[in-house]
């Protein structure tokens, strides 16, 4: 089971909910810089052989599972890529962004998802935007949480993660569903504002003289993440608070894949390695679905014309 959040829009929910009056207020409890999880497919490899071969076998069925970055050639012309990111602020993860130098030197475009994620004035465009929508909100996670003790342990884990439960329990699902996705200590990052890959990336091309192109809007990655079947997201959200360290194992554990580039085993790993329910594992599937394929489909339509004028680094 993996969600892994998009560009600044989501990057910024857990900022949103800890920070704005609106939403949960901070308890002053300071989420740690380091982070606490342990990488499930090596725990597998050492403690259950069997499982492991399992995501093997799910990552051999995957096209092009090793690396992170490609090269498209065209007879004479010169070369675009295509660059996996990942959005972490982790120094792991920064560091294969800032050795993508030497690819994005003359190149004249560079596509990322927004065209622009860092930076004072996008993080209070995406606030003010998120705001708005939040303050339009029919829909409470609380009314959708039927169960006094799927309640009691969302609550636990919204304390664990220092917001006050009534408060966050009135924010939409598809808004809290974002917030607990993210390990505290991304949270900590981003409130110090730390550069995550894209930003990194963009930063570089953009000093090359890059032109700095984005594949979809804030507004159409918002509106994909509120389109989220509200049930749905508040069922996600009761599995987040059953698996209190899934947020940090995933991350620890996809850090691990990406810096390793077995991405691969990022897409087979986690339906493997977490014991899920059916009915879970059938949500996240629709998740999966609905609001990542179909965002990627749209973005694939949007670069091929960019390929085809290219050089391009994406």
């Amino acid at each position: 089971m993996m969600r892994v959040p998009v560009a600044a829009a989501v990057l910024l929910v857990p900022v949103f909910l800890s920070g704005a009056s609106a939403a949960a207020p901070d308890s002053g409890q300071a989420p740690p810089l380091q982070c606490s999880g342990k990488n499930l497919v090596d725990e597998a490899q050492r403690t259950n052989p069997g499982v492991y071969q399992t995501i093997l076998d799910k990552t051999n069925a995957i096209p092009n599972a090793e690396g992170l970055l490609w090269k498209v050639e065209k007879r004479g012309e010169a070369p675009s890529y295509l660059f996996g990111t990942m959005h972490s602020s982790d120094a792991r993860a920064i560091a294969i962004a800032q050795s993508m130098a030497q690819y994005l030197k003359g190149i004249p475009t560079l596509v990322t998802e927004l065209g622009g994620t860092g930076g004072p004035e996008s993080m209070a465009a995406v606030k003010a935007k998120m705001a708005e929508r939040v303050a339009a909100n029919r829909v409470e996670t609380a009314a959708l949480i039927d169960s006094p003790q799927d309640r009691a342990l969302v609550g636990d884990l919204l304390k664990g993660r220092g917001v006050e439960p009534a408060s966050a329990l009135r924010m939409p699902p598809w808004l809290l569903m974002s917030f607990l996705e993210e390990p505290p200590c991304e949270i900590a990052r981003e409130r110090l504002e730390l550069p995550a890959v894209d930003q990194v990336i963009e930063e570089i091309g953009t000093r090359l003289g890059a032109r700095l192109v984005g594949l979809e809007t804030l507004d159409e990655q918002l509106d994909a993440l509120q389109s989220i079947d509200p049930k749905l997201a508040a069922r996600m959200i009761i599995v987040e608070a059953k698996q209190k360290d899934f947020a940090d194992d995933m991350l620890a554990t996809m850090l691990a894949l990406y810096t390793e580039q077995r991405v691969g085993e990022l897409f087979a790993a986690p339906e493997t390695l977490i014991d899920l329910a059916p009915q879970d594992i059938e949500a996240d599937r629709v998740y999966t679905s609905g609001f990542i394929e179909k965002r990627n489909v749209a973005m694939e339509q949007r670069i091929r014309p960019l390929m085809a004028a290219g050089p391009v680094f994406i």
